[in-house]
């Protein structure tokens, strides 16, 4: 038996594709480490694979999963090898490296011999199974985040050119992409400085030299591959957006970029959540206050999200029960992607508007000339800030705690907001902002999304309900946090509204009651101990619990709400005793 036949069996015993005793399972495994750790034998298993060992192997097999384990085996040897030896090499050792995995890659992305296929078939039928695929990506990038860009500057246009071949490089391309996101540029808090360092010369010289390339790359395929490829074309999508969070302002802002992502959004329901989740990430993007501001504006992104707003809104309004239309649709994951982008837009629209007024008064105070434009873009903010708090309570109405969750950022950011205007920290603030009636549909919409969900998920019931009382605990603070700054504004109308509901508790869902009877509980956890007394003097807490105590709702045969009534009993006997009635 040649050496090389005995590596493979070794392999497919030692990964149990192959039956043997256990004495010589357990044999061959620690040879196979032992072959592993072993000096430049990786430089081998690379020269074997290149001269088409994994392709025959596969194809004498039929393509054989057991035998996908051989080939596997042998890039797990090259990586680990890579990783271990490849910066003692020397230069022209790198080279060789380079060329053969140029070479192996290539040979990954033709199409299986064994089947007829069109050479820009979609999806072509390739003899390398994906996962093999992925980790010729992966040993790529480690040796390119070693080698780029000083010795190995042209990797990115040599891979940009070979899309020209055909539909099967396509696939290997989006893998290598995937693997620079994933090895080198997604953020690990593990890394060194030397590591952080030639990272950030990696992402700078890809800006300045391939990205624009890349990223028309990414856009092209999406547009070709949607129709009849979406997978790929998902993932091209997935792809933009990952690279949307450090690519340049500029790119990303710019007419084309926009406009093709508008496109998305516009005309393809499987891939206009990833559409919205790259808005997402643009809105996020760290740049000059008042240049954010004005982004805002002049990209007409509120104006694309006013759009979906009003057709998901009118959609889901003609039904009675739209949390089963939204299922129906499929429009969940749509709708917590719209609400995650408007978030955005009011968060960062409101950071951008303290930034630049602590920076007018900072340049006041010294005497110093005020910023240009700050004044402009304080008052684009405002707009801004108006109008993506009325995109967030219209997307507040739609009954799906999950889409709520995603807003909770904008509304703890503009309660935050209005109490700074109210203490007079921010002045000139429009009128739809501090006039009250915001905050009062904060309070509506806070009591409607607290009740417990009607689209639960009964077959993931632990994880469910787990994420619930998460975001239930948090949407409590939001209340608790609105009652401490505005408690004169919102709790009349509040305990008018509880009322109502106690009132007809024997028509309404159990659920809702039991929301309404949490937030009355926690009313005590927000208001400031001045306000406690008033509560007290007025009656507005003694009334409040008498009706709920006449209501009867201790017998109701829901256990929850019956927990939380006797709770909100004990929390107030104190005002129950001062105020019998």
């Amino acid at each position: 038996m040649s050496s090389k036949d005995e590596l493979i069996d070794m392999i497919l015993v030692a990964s149990g594709c192959r039956e043997a005793s256990a004495n010589r399972r357990e044999k061959a495994a620690l040879h196979c480490q032992t072959f592993k750790e072993s000096q430049k034998v990786w430089r081998k298993c690379l020269g074997l694979l290149v001269q088409g060992l994994g392709a025959s192997i596969l194809q004498e097999a039929g393509n054989s999963t057991n035998h996908a384990q051989v080939v596997n085996f042998l890039l797990n040897v090259v990586l680990s090898g890579i990783r271990r030896e490849y910066r003692d090499l020397s230069e022209g050792e790198r080279k060789h490296t380079r060329a053969a995995l140029m070479q192996l890659a290539g040979q990954m992305s033709k199409p299986n011999s064994n089947r007829s296929s069109s050479s820009n078939e979609m999806p072509p039928s390739l003899l390398y199974p994906p996962f093999l695929r992925n980790k010729i990506a992966v040993v790529l990038v480690a040796v390119l985040q070693v080698d780029y860009p000083e010795r190995w500057p042209d990797f990115f246009k040599v891979i940009l050119s070979s899309l020209k071949e055909g539909a099967s490089r396509v696939d290997m391309f989006l893998r290598i992409l995937d693997a620079v996101d994933n090895d080198i540029v997604g953020y690990d808090e593990k890394r060194t400085k030397s590591e952080v360092y030639q990272i950030n010369k990696i992402k700078h010289h890809m800006q300045d030299t391939c990205i624009n390339e890349i990223m028309s790359a990414l856009m092209a395929m999406t547009k070709g591959l949607k129709a009849n490829h979406k997978p790929l074309a998902k993932k091209a999508m997935e792809l933009i957006k990952e690279y949307t969070t450090w690519i340049k302002l500029e790119l990303v802002t710019s007419q084309k970029f926009l406009e093709f992502v508008f496109g998305i959004i516009r005309s393809d329901q499987s891939l206009r959540s990833i559409g919205l989740d790259i808005l997402n990430e643009v809105i996020r993007k760290k740049t000059d206050f008042a240049q954010k501001v004005l982004i805002l504006q002049k990209s007409t992104i509120l104006n694309l999200l006013d759009a979906q707003i009003y057709e998901v809104v009118k959609i889901l309004s003609v039904s009675k029960d739209a949390v089963a239309m939204a299922n129906e649709l499929n429009q969940n994951e749509f709708l917590e992607s719209l609400a995650a982008a408007v978030d955005s837009a009011v968060v960062q629209a409101l950071g951008c508007i303290e930034s630049l007024v602590a920076q007018k008064r900072h340049a006041q105070l010294l005497g110093e000339a005020i910023p240009p434009d700050v004044d402009k873009a304080v008052s684009v903010g405002f707009q801004t800030v108006v109008r993506a708090m009325l995109q967030a309570l219209k997307i507040l109405e739609i009954p799906l705690w999950k889409v709520a969750n995603e807003l909770k950022g904008a509304l703890d950011a503009f309660i935050g907001f209005a109490a700074k205007v109210k203490n007079n920290e921010i002045v000139n603030c429009p009128r739809e902002l501090c006039d009250g009636k915001a905050l009062l549909k904060i309070a509506d919409r806070i009591l409607e999304r607290c009740e417990f969900p009607r689209e639960y998920d009964h077959e993931n019931s632990d994880v469910e309900e787990a994420n619930f009382d998460e975001y239930r605990r948090a949407i409590e603070y939001t209340f608790v946090n609105l009652v401490r700054n505005f408690g004169n504004i919102v709790l009349p109308h509040l305990f008018q509204n509880i009322a109502k509901i106690v009132r007809d508790a024997k028509h309404v869902r159990p659920s809702l009651i039991e929301a309404g009877l949490r937030l009355l509980y926690r009313v005590y956890e927000g208001a400031p101990n001045k306000q406690k007394d008033q509560l007290t003097k007025s009656g507005m807490i003694p009334k409040i619990m008498a009706l709920v105590i006449d209501s009867r709702i201790s017998t109701h045969p829901d256990v929850a709400l019956s927990l939380v009534y006797v709770e909100l009993v004990s929390r107030y006997s104190g005002f129950l005793t001062n105020s019998p009635q």
